[in-house]
């Protein structure tokens, strides 16, 4: 019949369902309020809540780990990854390990949501967050800056992937275990985990010796690289000089983060509304004089699709839209031209700002990846894989650069200066001498 894992107490694994079910209860929230977006991605694990699982059985493990590999604990998922996972092992299991570092996918939009849950505890919140080494690459710059890990002192320039390891090595029995009742796959699972951890702790004085004979030598070849690059700059770069160098981009990071999380004006958003009312009012008549079947015929059905969804979502925006009005006190067309034009002259600063930002971004993508081309690339497969990646940033560059260079000529003032390809590979930005 139906019984509990043989595993309880202090020898669980993972925990047990009623406590993890208790501990989301407590926290209290109902609906996704995350945007689970960093820059231009989309994380789906940057959830508060799921809808797309919530009626099925598990649907996998979230497991938390060491720096070494040795799995820890875990939990049950019903409702896919949200932050109430996390936040169960982070405000219990992790308190009492007396964790230093909290390494996570998207701990840019985690932290937060942690800080104002009403379960956490100051002592929770006095771990550093930090942000894994390649999952950076797919966030923000100054993303990577202000949670990145190995920004982070103390955290011994760990990568914090080193669990992706162990979820390769669990993902082999998902074919196994789905087809076993609830308490046999937590005994499999748990199994499997001290099987896995067994081998870790044999293998780990020999693992240890060899990470500090690697980083010994890369100690040597990082401090012969700064002072071949003290001389070659003729700058005196002391700790103490380095260090501020640091704060510095630092606080540019944070001043990127303020400026894309700024909230906006009402003639902003007034213009905005209006334009895209306008475009689906332009859209209209197609929709109109055209069908389906039509549409299909001459290969434009999705456009057809897309048509007759913008105007189905029309008319929230025309209410937001009426609503606005209200507040901005527009009772004639005069001061309607007159929010419009403000409110266009608000976006284009915003985006200039954000293409400001994507250049900036292009510019040490491409020299970084020039730098390791030189330095650390080992064959030439990964040679010619850098360089096309260095050629497809050099193409988005220069749509960038175009697209900047319309909206600053456009732009009433002399804030925004116009700027070319070559300008900015040679790391020359002309809004960073104004």
């Amino acid at each position: 019949g139906i019984r509990d894992s043989y595993y309880h107490g202090a020898a669980r694994f993972i925990a047990q369902n009623n406590e993890v079910d208790s501990h989301l209860d407590q926290l209290g929230y109902t609906d996704d309020t995350e945007s689970g977006i960093c820059g231009t991605s989309r994380w789906k694990a940057a959830k508060a809540a799921s809808k797309g699982m919530r009626n099925l059985d598990e649907t996998g493990l979230v497991v938390a780990g060491c720096r070494h590999t040795i799995a820890q604990s875990a939990i049950n998922m019903f409702r896919g990854e949200i932050f109430g996972y996390t936040h169960y092992l982070h405000s219990t299991d992790f308190v009492k390990r007396n964790v230093q570092f909290l390494w996570q996918d998207v701990i840019c939009q985690y932290w937060p949501w942690a800080d104002r849950a009403t379960l956490s505890t100051s002592s929770a919140l006095q771990m550093k967050p930090c942000l894994p080494a390649m999952h950076a690459k797919a966030h923000t710059w100054h993303c990577q800056v202000l949670w990145g890990g190995r920004w982070k002192n103390g955290s011994a320039a760990g990568a914090g992937e080193d669990m992706e390891q162990l979820f390769s090595y669990l993902s082999r029995w998902s074919s196994t275990t789905k087809n076993m009742l609830a308490y046999r796959r937590e005994e499999f699972l748990t199994e499997a985990a001290l099987f896995w951890n067994s081998r870790k702790i044999e293998s780990l004085p020999k693992k240890l010796a060899q990470r500090l004979k690697k980083a010994q030598a890369k100690q040597i070849q990082l401090e012969q690289q700064l002072n071949e690059f003290r001389i070659q700059s003729e700058i005196p770069l002391t700790q103490e000089v380095l260090v501020s160098y640091k704060n510095d981009v630092q606080s540019a990071a944070k001043g990127e983060l303020n400026a894309e999380t700024r909230a906006k004006d009402d003639k902003e958003k007034y213009y905005v509304l209006w334009k895209e009312v306008g475009v689906v009012d332009q859209l209209r008549d197609y929709a109109v004089n055209n069908t389906l079947t039509e549409s299909v015929v001459i290969e434009r059905d999705r456009l057809f699709n897309e048509t007759t969804s913008l105007i189905s979502k029309s008319t929230a925006k025309r209410e937001q839209l009426r609503m606005l009005e209200e507040r901005l006190h527009v009772t004639d067309n005069i001061i309607r031209q007159q929010i419009i034009k403000d409110g266009k002259l608000l976006a284009m600063k915003r985006k200039l700002e954000s293409l400001q930002a994507d250049l900036e971004m292009l510019y040490l993508c491409i020299k970084k990846r020039q730098l390791t081309i030189q330095s650390s690339a080992t064959s030439s497969k990964q040679r010619s894989n850098l360089r096309r990646a260095v050629s497809s940033d050099k193409a988005k560059l220069d749509l960038c650069v175009k697209k900047y260079n319309e909206l600053s000529t456009e732009y009433e003032s002399n804030e925004f200066l116009c700027t070319s390809t070559e300008d900015i590979i040679n790391g020359d930005f002309p809004w960073s001498v104004l």
